[in-house]
Protein backbone atom coordinates (compact mmCIF):
# COMPACT_ATOMS: atom_id res chain seq x y z
CA UNK A 1 0.00 0.00 0.00
CA UNK A 2 1.42 3.49 -0.86
CA UNK A 3 0.93 6.27 1.77
CA UNK A 4 0.71 9.58 1.17
CA UNK A 5 2.44 11.82 3.26
CA UNK A 6 2.23 15.63 4.53
CA UNK A 7 5.87 15.84 5.49
CA UNK A 8 9.01 13.77 6.71
CA UNK A 9 10.25 16.10 9.51
CA UNK A 10 14.24 15.43 11.55
CA UNK A 11 14.86 15.22 15.06
CA UNK A 12 17.50 17.95 16.42
CA UNK A 13 20.19 15.66 16.30
CA UNK A 14 19.39 13.97 12.95
CA UNK A 15 18.86 17.62 11.22
CA UNK A 16 22.33 18.67 12.64
CA UNK A 17 24.15 15.59 11.80
CA UNK A 18 22.91 15.58 7.88
CA UNK A 19 23.22 19.40 7.49
CA UNK A 20 26.95 19.32 7.88
CA UNK A 21 27.36 16.31 5.14
CA UNK A 22 28.39 17.91 1.83
CA UNK A 23 25.43 17.58 -0.14
CA UNK A 24 26.78 16.52 -3.41
CA UNK A 25 28.34 13.47 -1.32
CA UNK A 26 27.38 10.22 -1.25
CA UNK A 27 26.95 9.57 2.21
CA UNK A 28 23.91 12.58 1.88
CA UNK A 29 22.58 10.94 -1.52
CA UNK A 30 22.24 7.80 -0.09
CA UNK A 31 20.59 8.83 3.31
CA UNK A 32 18.64 11.34 0.98
CA UNK A 33 17.12 8.20 -0.71
CA UNK A 34 16.97 6.36 1.89
CA UNK A 35 14.14 9.26 3.01
CA UNK A 36 12.29 9.12 -0.49
CA UNK A 37 11.46 5.76 0.10
CA UNK A 38 10.19 6.18 3.47
CA UNK A 39 8.50 8.59 2.18
CA UNK A 40 6.66 6.12 -0.16
CA UNK A 41 6.29 3.60 2.42
CA UNK A 42 6.61 4.41 5.97
CA UNK A 43 7.05 0.38 6.95
CA UNK A 44 10.12 -0.25 4.64
CA UNK A 45 12.58 -0.42 7.75
CA UNK A 46 12.75 -3.09 10.55
CA UNK A 47 10.20 -2.49 13.09
CA UNK A 48 11.91 -2.20 16.39
CA UNK A 49 9.53 -3.72 18.90
CA UNK A 50 7.92 -1.99 21.74
CA UNK A 51 9.55 -2.99 24.98
CA UNK A 52 12.70 -2.74 22.99
CA UNK A 53 12.11 1.22 22.05
CA UNK A 54 14.55 2.92 24.63
CA UNK A 55 12.81 5.15 26.81
CA UNK A 56 14.31 8.23 26.17
CA UNK A 57 12.58 8.41 22.78
CA UNK A 58 9.17 7.13 24.56
CA UNK A 59 9.62 10.19 26.96
CA UNK A 60 10.73 12.77 24.27
CA UNK A 61 8.42 12.24 22.11
CA UNK A 62 5.56 9.69 22.81
CA UNK A 63 6.38 7.60 20.06
CA UNK A 64 4.11 4.12 19.09
CA UNK A 65 6.27 2.59 16.96
CA UNK A 66 10.21 2.87 16.07
CA UNK A 67 11.80 1.39 12.55
CA UNK A 68 15.08 1.52 12.10
CA UNK A 69 16.99 1.34 8.52
CA UNK A 70 20.52 0.19 7.75
CA UNK A 71 23.17 2.33 5.77
CA UNK A 72 26.35 1.65 4.55
CA UNK A 73 29.17 1.37 6.67
CA UNK A 74 27.39 0.51 9.76
CA UNK A 75 25.29 3.21 10.04
CA UNK A 76 21.93 3.03 11.30
CA UNK A 77 18.55 5.51 11.13
CA UNK A 78 15.51 5.39 13.18
CA UNK A 79 12.58 6.85 12.98
CA UNK A 80 8.65 6.77 13.94
CA UNK A 81 5.25 7.42 11.71
CA UNK A 82 2.04 8.73 12.85
CA UNK A 83 -1.09 9.80 11.25
CA UNK A 84 -4.40 8.10 9.58
CA UNK A 85 -3.45 4.95 7.05
CA UNK A 86 -3.55 7.42 3.71
CA UNK A 87 -1.48 10.20 4.96
CA UNK A 88 1.29 9.61 7.68
CA UNK A 89 4.18 11.83 8.59
CA UNK A 90 7.90 10.38 9.26
CA UNK A 91 9.43 11.64 12.41
CA UNK A 92 13.48 10.85 11.74
CA UNK A 93 14.69 10.98 15.09
CA UNK A 94 18.47 10.23 14.83
CA UNK A 95 20.99 8.54 12.91
CA UNK A 96 24.08 6.47 14.70
CA UNK A 97 27.48 4.51 13.63
CA UNK A 98 27.10 1.00 14.76
CA UNK A 99 28.78 1.74 18.12
CA UNK A 100 26.32 4.63 19.00
CA UNK A 101 23.65 2.58 17.89
CA UNK A 102 24.32 -0.37 20.03
CA UNK A 103 25.00 1.91 23.25
CA UNK A 104 21.30 3.86 22.35
CA UNK A 105 19.57 0.32 22.56
CA UNK A 106 21.58 -1.17 25.44
CA UNK A 107 23.13 -4.01 23.13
Amino acid sequence: MKYRLNQVKGGLKFMKFFGTLAKKGKFYKEIDDILELVKDNPQIGNRIQYERIPKCYIAAYGIPNLFRVEISRGWRLVYSFTGKPDQRTVYVLEIFDHKDYEKRFGY
